[in-house]
């Protein structure tokens, strides 16, 4: 089974393998077009973010814009794990999107969201 990590990093990938730690390009594995768009336009937000001019201007504007940017790549996350199945591992940062699909649902994912926006995560 692969192991695949969906996380934003400025200027890189968004997809690592986690028994690699390589960089894993959307076109390598299985999804479909509509969801390769939507994590390649969900990473450029977030490259836009970095300014290299003026770095302690880096980040979200917002809190709010940083928890939608948050839900965006958890529900990426969720379609990959759908579109891919059992033959990979989807993992959003450092969880497991299978146990979080199971755990997160309703008012308990923003809650959820916001506690792992609390706990460090870039």
């Amino acid at each position: 089974m692969d192991r695949i990590k969906s996380q934003p990093d400025y200027s890189c990938e968004p997809l690592w393998d986690l028994d690699s730690a390589h960089f894993v390009e959307p076109q390598n594995i299985p999804l479909c077009l509509k969801t390769a768009n939507r994590l390649r336009k969900w990473q450029a937000y977030y490259d836009s973010l970095l300014d290299l001019d003026e770095p302690y201007n880096t980040g979200f504007k917002s809190k709010g814009d940083r928890e939608a940017f948050e839900k965006e790549g958890l529900a990426i996350a969720r379609q990959m794990q759908a579109e891919l199945g059992e033959s990979y591992e989807i993992y959003y940062r450092d969880q497991p999107v299978r146990f979080l699909v199971e755990n997160l649902e309703g008012d308990r994912l923003r809650l959820a969201t916001t506690d792992l926006l609390n706990s460090g995560g870039s």
